[in-house]
């Protein structure tokens, strides 16, 4: 199975794909507008198009070795959210949230989430190729902000954080650091 198409498609409570390994494209003529779980492991898509919530409980995007493009914009509530062993170069933008809870972006290359202003729980950034990381309207996190194993980062922006305990590893330079 190479392609999964629904032409009218527009309500469902969750997409749970395990593996798919031949699955290469998505249609979703109308955008699947009401959606609550995203899954989707061990495929071979390179973008997650046609879905067009604002409200999402969680999103899970593991071991899909080309998906290089996560674009959720039109998101603004999602509870949580992670993405792991992906195309070395995903990048992942939501660039419309509003609230958010946990969040996990491990082995990546670019990440937005420019209006993102507080998190309520904690959130995970590791092992990616990012070279600067900013989160401009960031005011607080409810639990840990942690940025690990990032070799190339050499920018990180938290202009307006102001509460919350986070921790950057392995890149001593930014440890005290709160731009």
């Amino acid at each position: 199975m190479s392609t999964l198409q629904f032409d009218s498609l527009t309500d469902v409570s969750s997409i749970h794909w395990d593996c798919l390994p031949a699955l290469q494209g998505l249609n979703f003529a109308k955008g699947v507008s009401k959606l609550k779980y995203i899954y989707i492991n061990n495929a071979q898509l390179n973008s997650l198009s046609g879905f067009a919530p604002t409200t999402l409980t969680s999103i899970e995007g593991d071991n899909n070795p080309y998906l290089a493009n996560v674009n959720l914009n039109g998101v603004k509530n999602i509870k949580w959210a992670t993405f792991s062993i992906n195309a070395a170069n995903l990048v992942v933008s939501f660039a419309d949230l509003e609230e958010g809870e946990d969040f996990g972006f491990n082995d990546m290359g670019g990440l937005s989430r420019p209006s993102l202003p507080k998190g309520s729980g904690s959130m995970g950034i590791s092992r990616n190729l990012l070279e600067s990381l900013d989160m401009a309207a960031l005011t607080g996190i409810g639990g840990t902000l942690e940025v690990a194993d990032s070799p190339f980062l050499s920018t990180l922006s938290f202009s307006l954080l102001v509460a919350g305990w986070w921790r950057v590893v392995h890149r001593e330079e930014h440890q005290a650091r709160r731009d």
